[in-house]
């Protein structure tokens, strides 16, 4: 079995919950501390089935993982969620022990998550901090458009509820 520690999932609720990878190739009882994210699964099974993986598909693949190969991952996790009813897009940001989350027009958070493993103490607004906001800010906006990747979703929730018609209260 593969394990790793950290799998995040693209709603970024199920942040530190393991990932178990198990099947040929795999050796067993070997423990990465790298995080993770489902986004990683496609290109890691694209790649370990002996397929090259398309150059746009997001992710990175587990599988040198598999062979011990370490140095390699970014050291990093990213996701994001739009669930309707959110009043902002909200993306995560995950990279050693920082854990940032940006909400679109709104303040975000920051959280040491080994002296706070239950999140309780925002350092967003801490002095001592503002060099890791910086740094993940900038990180995540190298990865994504926050406010234009929201925008998108918005819109395309907005279509599909005024495409599904009339709602209970007659509009």
């Amino acid at each position: 079995n593969f394990v790793t520690r950290h799998a995040v999932n693209r709603a970024c609720v199920a942040a530190r919950v393991p990932l178990v990878i198990a099947g040929p190739g795999v050796p067993a009882g070997q423990m990465v501390e790298a995080p993770v994210a489902q986004v990683d699964l496609v290109r890691t099974l694209v790649e370990w089935a002996g397929a090259k993986p398309h150059q746009k598909l997001r992710g990175h693949s587990l599988v040198p993982f598999f062979h011990g190969q370490t140095g390699w991952h970014p050291g990093w996790v990213y996701c994001e969620s739009h669930s309707e009813g959110n009043a902002s897009g909200s993306f995560m940001l995950r990279k050693g022990d920082w854990k940032y989350i940006h909400f679109v027009w709104h303040e975000g958070l920051l959280f040491n998550v080994a002296e706070d493993p239950a999140e309780l103490n925002n350092r967003f607004n801490d002095p001592a901090a503002q060099l890791i906001v910086t740094e993940l800010r900038a990180l995540l906006e190298k990865q994504a458009n926050p406010v234009e990747i929201t925008q998108r979703a918005f819109a395309a929730q907005r279509r599909d509820a005024e495409a599904d018609g009339p709602r209970f209260d007659g509009r």
